[in-house]
């Protein structure tokens, strides 16, 4: 219950509001931002891990429409202010500190004690492990529903490789990417030191 709310459920919202944008961006439609902004107005304020990742959607999309000098959909800077509004409100929250404080007793207890490029490496970590358990099964999903409709198309092909190098990178290194035990930042450095670069 508590991922389907803290998770699922803001994730369902995110996709759905992000629906004008793609409609305006991708298919040249001007959709009534009407029905959207209740579900924009709950996911504003429900998990900010997933508000900065919208956050840096939105402005790309902003973006892309300023470089190709195409005309704005105005109604679009509604959400956009919601998600921004939101993203600040939770991440200035009083109780942000004290969370923060729990948050790092329970799941790294010596993060206060690690240098900024030892926490780089420890982010770099879970990003591996990201890749290799949950984003393996979406690539290889992918790549089956690619492959059924057309397996000369570039997103087959983009979609195999990365898929072959996942199933390389499981298969070899199953756990360097994946245990924090071999994330030592005084270990890294001597050996960069040493000129092991690739050790």
């Amino acid at each position: 219950m508590t991922g389907a709310i803290n998770y699922l459920w803001p994730l369902a919202l995110v996709m759905f509001s992000l629906i004008p944008y793609a409609d305006y961006f991708f298919r040249n439609k001007k959709t009534s931002i009407r029905v959207y902004i209740l579900p924009v107005l709950i996911f504003s304020f429900s998990n900010e891990q997933l508000i900065a990742c919208v956050i840096g959607v939105v402005l790309s999309y902003h973006s892309a429409m300023l470089i190709k000098k195409r005309k704005e959909n105005y109604f679009l800077y509604i959400p956009t202010a919601f998600f921004t509004t939101g993203f600040s409100f939770m991440f200035l929250a009083p109780g942000n500190k004290l969370r923060m404080q729990k948050e790092i007793a329970m799941w790294m207890p010596d993060f206060n004690e690690l240098s900024p490029f030892a926490r780089i490496l420890r982010g770099s970590s879970w990003l591996f492990e990201g890749w290799q358990t949950k984003l393996l099964l979406l690539f290889i999903v992918i790549l089956i529903v690619s492959l059924v409709i057309d397996s000369s198309k570039l997103l087959a092909k983009v979609v195999t490789g990365y898929t072959v190098f996942l199933l390389l990178l499981n298969y070899n290194f199953p756990n360097i990417f994946t245990n924090f035990q071999l994330i030592n930042e005084g270990n890294w450095i001597s050996q960069l030191k040493l000129g092991n670069i690739l050790s």
